[in-house]
């Protein structure tokens, strides 16, 4: 065939090459710009609340704050940064030690330590006393000697010697008692017994 019968047919292709190539760089253009952006929110506009607090001035009379506040529950520190000390009242009930010297020393008198003897028993007659709940008579020096027990515990601590002979009679006509009382057994007797001995050795009026 002739070179002349060939151009025109490799023009016609060379064309629409040409024209599909520029179709498909049309077709890429598009896609990059029609491609939907992600979504990050509206934009947010400068913030201007910051300079325009730094522009706004205290007034003159506004108040300063403390400096060097005084927490509360502490102590105030003076001029000198030493702190001050807390000075105590002085007591009103005398020397704590002298009180102990005085009841160490009536603790070693013979009152005293009679007293200290007797509390045993008279707590056993008021126990012999309270197993007899049916008979009045024994819940009434049940009772007496209950209180009985309260008067020589505080006359033990801190009696006078002038307080003992009201103490002693109550001792001896709650003694006298204890034998008409239903609850007067064998035990009760042996306390009654030795509460009235230990009363021997100690005079009614010192």
């Amino acid at each position: 065939m002739p070179v002349t019968d060939q151009w025109p047919s490799f023009s016609k292709r060379g064309r629409g090459s040409v024209w599909i190539f520029v179709a498909m760089l049309v077709g890429l253009v598009l896609a990059v710009v029609l491609m939907p952006r992600p979504d990050t929110g509206p934009e947010l506009a400068p913030s201007t609340t910051s300079s325009a607090a730094d522009n706004v001035e205290a007034p003159d009379n506004a108040e300063q704050p403390a400096t060097d506040p005084v927490a509360p529950g502490q102590r105030a520190l003076s001029p000198e940064g030493i702190v001050k000390p807390q000075i105590r009242p002085p007591s009103r009930g005398g020397d704590p030690m002298q009180k102990r010297k005085e009841r160490t020393k009536r603790l070693k008198d013979p009152i005293p330590v009679a007293v200290g003897r007797i509390m045993g028993p008279w707590t056993q007659v008021r126990r012999l006393l309270n197993t007899h709940t049916e008979d009045p008579f024994s819940m009434e020096l049940a009772e007496r000697t209950q209180n009985l027990l309260l008067a020589l515990r505080e006359f033990r601590r801190s009696g006078t010697d002038s307080n003992w002979e009201p103490i002693h009679a109550q001792q001896r006509e709650l003694l006298d008692l204890l034998k008409q009382t239903p609850a007067n057994n064998e035990e009760m007797q042996k306390m009654t017994a030795r509460i009235a001995e230990v009363l021997d050795t100690i005079p009614a009026k010192p």
